[in-house]
Formats: C-alpha cells, structure tokens, sequence
C-alpha cells in the first residue's frame, strides 16, 4: 500500500485485513481543506450583536415557563455550552448577564401589566423564593420593591404575597 492511500482494517476471523482502500489527500491539501472548513466556520458564526439578540429571544420565551438554564438555551441554539459561553464573553457579555436583563423586562411587564401575585411572578421567573425575587427587584429598580413598582403604576390587583 503506498502512501497515498488509506485503508479500512476489519478483523478476519484472528487477521487484520484491509477491507476497502481509498486514497488520501495530500498533506498539503489537509491544511487547505482545513482553512476553508474554519473561513466557512467563521462565516456561519453570528455577529457579536446578533448572537445577544438571539439569546435574549430565547431566553424571553423560556423564561415564561421558567426554564433559564444554560444548557437548555445552548440546546436551544445547536451549540456546546461552553461554545456559547465563549461567544457570549468574545460580545462583551454573559449568560448571567443577559438572563439578569430578561428577568428584569419581565418582572416589570408581570408587575405593570397584570394582577398575578408577587409569588407566581416569583416563580414564573424562576426564583426560588419571594425573598431573592424582592432583592433583585431592589437591584433592578434602585430600591423600589416590586409591590411600591405595582402601586406606581396604578395595577389593580393582588399586592402582597
């Protein structure tokens, strides 16, 4: 067998034999093939901007039935994990982040818009209890707690928990 060619090795009864040949690239157009593998690569990649977009989309609509994880969402978007990770952070930003950014919008869109009580916005954003919702509300909203943003804006409704 010469160099430029492969072969398929099944074993035989108690010997290895070579059950198909085909021939093989040169060395030089591996290293060709594989720069256009990675060119083609880098072209299907979404840009910083809309990558962060799509994320946040996603991360709208499961954040309705609560499901907020990292590896939902990278299955979600046909990566790894640690892919999305990566581009996430290559955009300037991160998982946490942008998750922070869609619980923020909804809990104002929940407590604006709706009579839901403070514990089912509390769990449709997925938090565990109304305590950790009440903190970050106060974070998102410069002290405001979620029951004085529902009274600012005139909702009528369940106030308490």
């Amino acid at each position: 067998m010469s160099d430029s060619h492969a072969c398929v090795m099944e074993w035989v009864g108690a010997v290895k034999v070579c059950t198909a040949r085909f021939p093989t690239p040169a060395r030089s157009s591996i290293g060709t093939l594989a720069r256009k593998a990675s060119r083609r690569n880098r072209r299907r990649q979404p840009k910083e901007g809309v990558l962060r977009d799509e994320v946040l989309a996603v991360l709208s609509t499961q954040a309705t039935v609560g499901d907020m994880s990292l590896n939902s969402l990278a299955r979600r978007l046909a990566v790894t994990p640690r892919t999305l990770q990566r581009r996430l952070a290559r955009a300037g930003t991160s998982f946490e982040t942008l998750c922070d950014q869609v619980r923020k919008a909804a809990a104002e869109r929940y407590l604006k818009h709706t009579t839901l009580s403070i514990s089912e916005v509390t769990y449709l954003l997925g938090y565990s209890e109304p305590t950790a919702f009440h903190r970050a509300c106060r974070r998102w909203f410069k002290g405001i707690t979620p029951q004085a943003l529902r009274g600012r804006n005139g909702v009528v409704g369940q106030f308490s928990n």
